[in-house]
């Protein structure tokens, strides 16, 4: 998935995991297409939990304040990133 991405010139939005499947999923494709190619979404109480730590490694993180300000800003991001590979 994460090269169908890259080759898109997707970027992938997600809750900032660091582990399981999601947490491959933005190492790899931190990898391929750098880590502004990934942006983890997390509420503050959860951050101990998703270790999102290393932005190298697993792209960028925004620390939210609760879940239905991450639900929106992952909606948000998600449909900003859609309009502009339609763009492209």
């Amino acid at each position: 998935m994460a090269r169908e991405i890259h080759k898109n010139n997707g970027i992938l939005v997600y809750g900032a995991g660091s582990t399981g499947i999601m947490g491959e999923l933005s190492k790899t494709l931190v990898k391929l297409s750098g880590p502004d190619a990934v942006l983890g979404i997390v509420p503050k109480h959860l951050v101990h939990v998703e270790r999102p730590h290393d932005q190298d490694t697993y792209g960028r993180v925004t620390v939210v304040e609760d879940m239905q300000e991450r639900m929106q800003m992952m909606r948000e991001r998600s449909l900003r990133a859609r309009s502009k590979a339609a763009a492209s």
